[in-house]
């Protein structure tokens, strides 16, 4: 191989395809230029021959289009004949120098190499090749997990979005987790975008309560690679903490699952089984869920707390089931329940101890309780035809009504009516009393009105619901939402076409072609 400084044409070069370097920063690029056309290119270029009279860049591709910025037509080139493989290395050993590489693309420069030697025929290791660039392997390991990333995830991390340590923390999931874990880090628990990302130290948080879950406490064996054959046993599992310390080094407890979809999984699995192990035992089986009324997510086969008693005393009767629960926090757990609520045995008339009496008297007293309160509550409505309510009263159902509503949606009304933010927060409740005293009973009802519909205000990707409350007040109001609608339709389409009219012309890009032109 030989090496020959030579001036070159910036016409005569070309970007090489394989270049690692994908996203150029327009302001450094301009900053660099800026540089060049006071102190001209300090660091050579580096090429090698390529088709006809043309030279491929191997090295400095910042360079070269920072050139053509700063309005040169030439810079300096050693020129090497490089086979491919030895192109491959130096733009490796050049691209790993700088210090502007992002993540991605050293994780890609790394993969890069890795292929190559692969190619050639002399594979090389992720410690091997941390070895060769003075890296540990950890350092190595996790720069090429970030090429496993999901791609919204990679996405945010390119554009500046996420930082490095948010994606450190992402990359050791998996996809399905990334997703939830991505949501966190842009949303709230009420799905409302966050004014800033949550922090790393909030997403390590949220990791370790939501996501990391203590394999001695499973419901399910641990060892077992039957239960869910693609999975196999949770002992010899990658995403078992203790296997993959690499990834997992911070967890200091090594039998946990990182991998809360498999573990729900398991956790399903295993009270099929169990049900089926019931069944075929000869044993009546069902589904418990801890629920005491039904909801849509509830399964028709599963009882509700409302249709059994749980077996405390060990007696059985012929209304006993064996039970595994569906939900709650003995999910997959057994228990052995009686369907009989007028049970000899189980039933709440089965014990007259002195605590059962004295339960009956709590009851029977709270019984009476409930129908004066409801009497009470009957005569007032009765009442209010004859009776002229006072606007003090009409304050405190607005007031009620101010707190009862959804603190975000609480914040977006102050700001639109001009109100201090103050007020809806914890111990403000004598600042919003005060308010209510200046304003007309209008204003306040208004307020109160606009609260109650400003949970539809906060949306995002993952909204599904629509604002049918609020186009119920806009018609209340006699607001016309179809035209505010397309009002707001027009402006984004404003905006998309200024984006994309093209710049106009600078003096110094004109100056720059008229010497081109004149060459």
């Amino acid at each position: 191989m030989t090496t020959e400084f030579q001036t070159l044409s910036l016409d005569s070069l070309r970007e090489s395809p394989e270049n690692t370097r994908c996203i150029f920063d327009e302001k450094k690029l301009k900053e660099l230029a800026q540089s060049i056309k006071t102190q001209g290119i300090k660091m050579p270029l580096i090429v090698r021959p390529g088709e006809g009279s043309t030279f491929e860049i191997v090295a400095g591709h910042r360079r070269f289009r920072a050139a053509r910025l700063a309005g040169l037509t030439e810079a300096p080139c050693n020129v090497s004949d490089y086979t491919d493989a030895e192109a491959r290395d130096a733009r490796l050993i050049e691209n790993l120098q700088r210090e502007d590489l992002t993540p991605l693309e050293e994780a890609e420069a790394y993969q890069q190499r890795l292929a190559a030697a692969a190619e050639e025929g002399k594979p090389l290791s992720p410690r091997e090749l941390a070895a060769q660039i003075g890296k540990k392997e950890q350092y190595v390991h996790f720069r090429l997990r970030l090429l496993t990333a999901i791609e919204p995830v990679r996405e945010a991390l390119r554009k500046e979005r996420l930082t490095l340590g948010h994606a450190l923390e992402l990359i050791r999931f998996s996809p399905e987790v990334q997703t939830e874990l991505l949501k966190f880090c842009f949303f709230d628990r009420w799905n409302n975008r966050r004014d800033e990302v949550a922090s790393v130290s909030e997403l390590r948080r949220f990791i370790a309560e939501a996501v990391l879950l203590d394999l001695k406490k499973a419901a399910f064996k641990t060892e077992d690679a039957e239960l869910l054959p693609e999975a196999g046993a949770c002992t010899t599992c990658p995403k078992r903490t203790g296997n993959d310390r690499m990834l997992f080094g911070d967890v200091k407890q090594g039998d946990v699952c990182s991998d809360p979809v498999c573990f729900g999984k398991k956790v399903e699995r295993t009270i099929d089984v169990t049900v089926a192990a019931l069944e075929s035992s000869g044993k009546k089986a069902a589904r418990l869920s801890s629920s005491y009324s039904r909801t849509a997510d509830t399964p028709q086969d599963a009882l509700t707390t409302a249709q059994y008693n749980i077996i405390h005393n060990g007696k059985t009767c012929e209304d006993t089931v064996f039970g595994v629960y569906i939900d709650g926090h003995d999910k997959a757990k057994q228990a052995k329940v009686c369907t009989n609520s007028k049970c000899a045995v189980h039933g709440y008339g089965a014990s007259q101890s002195g605590s059962a009496i004295q339960d009956k008297e709590k009851r029977a007293k709270a019984r009476a309780e409930a129908l004066v309160r409801m009497r009470i509550f009957q005569a007032i409505f009765t009442a209010s035809s004859t009776v002229d309510l006072e606007d003090q009263d009409y304050l405190h159902v607005v007031e009620f009504a101010l707190w009862r509503a959804d603190h975000n949606g609480l914040m977006r009304t102050a700001k639109v009516v001009g109100w201090d933010k103050e007020m809806f927060s914890y111990g403000g409740r004598a600042k919003l009393r005060a308010q209510l005293a200046k304003v007309s009973f209008d204003e306040a009802m208004t307020v109160a009105l606009l609260a109650s519909v400003s949970s539809e205000l906060s949306v995002n990707e993952y909204s599904s619901t629509k604002a049918d409350r609020l186009q119920a007040l806009a018609k209340s109001f006699h607001v016309d939402p179809a035209a505010i609608r397309k009002e707001v339709t027009a402006e984004i389409a404003a905006k998309k076409k200024m984006k994309r009219s093209p710049k106009p012309v600078t003096t110094e890009a004109l100056t720059v072609k008229k010497t081109k032109k004149a060459k």
